[in-house]
């Protein structure tokens, strides 16, 4: 459950910068510089879990979370690849090499 712990808060703290799961629990704390809400609520979760539920039963649990875990990143990627904005790549390189041209030729 330590691992499990671990990978859940960076993961949460990750989906909380990108804007997937609410922004508050991926906000760093000045004094440590880690995600403090982000991994007390995931502390309060892995412990209230650990206390109800006996080990067999989070011994199976461990193989749904982890399927569970590849299913949120890959649902997340394809709400990521949705959000943005569908611009080639090609152009956006030919808009910056005209923009910097322009005002390279304004400079001299």
């Amino acid at each position: 459950m330590m691992s499990a712990t671990f990978a859940l808060t960076r993961g949460l703290y990750a989906m909380a910068q990108d804007g997937l799961i609410f922004r508050f629990l991926g906000t760093v704390s000045s004094c440590t510089s880690t995600p403090f809400l982000g991994t007390w609520v995931c502390g309060v979760l892995v412990a209230s879990l650990g206390l109800l539920a006996d080990l067999t039963m989070l011994v199976e649990m461990m193989s749904i979370g982890t399927l569970m875990a590849y299913t949120m990143v890959a649902v997340s990627v394809l709400v990521q690849h949705y959000q943005r904005e569908q611009v080639r790549p090609s152009e956006t390189l030919h808009s910056q090499i005209r923009t910097f041209s322009f005002y390279h030729n304004l400079r001299q």
